[in-house]
């Protein structure tokens, strides 16, 4: 808590009252109480910093109002995350789709073109044969 308390210039009581008000933002906690934020966690805090910072001046009803926007803001973006990791999602399966159906296109093919040579093979000694037997 302290490394991003101090990189993003925010009190460290000020990310453990966040993280009571905020659902979403809730950071690792690792043995002895120690809070671990992972990348994702560490990307709200700004998103939360910017109103809160407008209203400083601690009224409760600016402060209040402020909490009540960034949950509904976060949930927005959380809302939006979520659709666009289902997108990513169906995105690959498609693609894994077309992908095996391309192989399986490309064996066929090759299978395909294994008999053709076979084949050609086949007429140029069925040629050689006729040549030699004179028809």
């Amino acid at each position: 808590i302290g490394e991003v308390a101090s990189a993003l210039g925010i009190r460290q009581h000020v990310l453990r009252y966040w993280e009571e008000q905020f659902p979403r933002l809730q950071p690792i906690k690792r043995s002895g109480g120690r809070r671990y934020y992972r990348p994702e966690d560490a990307a709200l805090i700004p998103i939360l910093q910017v109103p809160v910072n407008v209203f400083d001046d601690w009224y409760s009803y600016h402060y209040e109002v402020t909490i009540r926007h960034n949950t509904e803001r976060l949930n927005q973006l959380v809302g939006m995350t979520i659709g666009l990791r289902q997108a990513a999602e169906e995105l690959r399966r498609e693609a894994d789709r077309i992908q095996r159906e391309s192989a399986n296109h490309l064996y066929d093919m090759a299978v395909k073109h294994r008999k053709v040579e076979s084949m050609r093979t086949k007429l140029a000694d069925l040629g050689k044969a006729m040549k030699m037997a004179g028809v």
